[in-house]
Formats: C-alpha cells, structure tokens, sequence
C-alpha cells in the first residue's frame, strides 16, 4: 500500500514535529534553567547592605560542602565573577556584604558535592539605605567592606545596632569607619 519510499518522505515530513513530543524538563534543561528542584532566593539585595542568600526545595538543599558563586551578569549576556566561597557545611544561606552598585544585575550560583548547580540570575542591586554608603574623593564605598559575614552580624545590621548610632553612622551624624 505504502512504498518505503513514501514513508521515508513522511518521516522527514514529520522529523521537525518530533521536537514537540520531548518532555518540557528537557526543554527547561536547553533554555539554561536549573536542573535541580534546588532554588536559590536572595533577600535585601540593597547596595552595601548585607544580602541573606539561602538554597533548599522539597527534596533538600542538595550534598554538603556546598559552593557559592556570585557574579556580575547572567548565562545569556556573559558572567563576570565577582566572588566564589567554596566548602560550606552546616548550613544552607550565607550573608554576604554587597559591594556592588545599585542596578547592576547578578547571578547567584550554588553547586552541591554532586556538581547539581542551581542559581538565580537577573536580580538586580537596589539603592543604598541612608547612611549604609561613604564617599571619600568621588569614590563611593562601604563601609562594612566586603564578603561573607556571620548571621550575628547580618542580624546586627537588620536591626540598626551594627555601629552606634545606627548602620554607617556615628551618634554625632558623621560617618563611621569600621568593618563587621
């Protein structure tokens, strides 16, 4: 009824269609989203504030140590690496000081024992608080530095106590120089 030469038309006729019938993961996998139930969040992205960046999902935080990477960019315009803090046990967020200024677009990326990464991108820095930046010669900095610090810290900051007066500055108004 069907030559072989008819139904080798008809499988080239319906080759682009197959595409169609691959199950959704795969096409998330090809679009650069994470392959892991993993998800990052990322909380006071603020100009030198403290962000709290934590990892977890339905089926856990993934296999310990854990790695953090985070960088200026994302996966479709090209990742500049700012920082990368590798060997984290024993708990599943890290608080980290943001040096980088308002509007500049970041990725955060965690990679667990296994090599699963999962990430967040296209978050954007916000303005600074008052009072949580300085200026010396045209060159605006934070006075908390820069990197990773402990939960007592961050949550010093939340709370306004990280230096008298307040965050960034002194009681008399001026600015404090000091680092957590």
């Amino acid at each position: 009824m069907f030559s072989s030469s008819m139904l080798s038309l008809a499988s080239l006729l319906l080759l682009p269609f197959s595409a169609l019938a691959s199950p959704i993961s795969s096409l998330n996998a090809r679009a650069g989203a994470p392959i892991t139930s993993v998800k990052v969040q990322v909380q006071n992205l603020t100009e030198c504030g403290i962000a709290n960046i934590s990892w977890g999902g339905p089926d856990g935080p993934g296999i310990e140590p854990f790695t953090v990477m985070i960088g200026q960019g994302g996966f479709y315009v090209g990742i500049e690496e700012i920082a990368v803090y590798p060997n984290i046990t024993n708990t599943t967020e890290v608080y980290w000081i943001v040096s980088q200024e308002f509007a500049t677009s970041l990725i955060f990326e965690v990679v667990d024992n296994d090599s699963k990464i999962t990430y967040a991108q296209n978050l954007v820095v916000e303005a600074p608080s008052n009072g949580t930046t300085q200026e010396v010669n045209g060159t605006v900095t934070c006075p908390l530095g820069s990197g990773l610090v402990n939960r007592t810290v961050f949550e010093a900051y939340q709370a306004g106590t990280l230096f008298p007066g307040g965050n960034g500055t002194s009681s008399n108004g001026t600015k404090e120089y000091g680092s957590a």
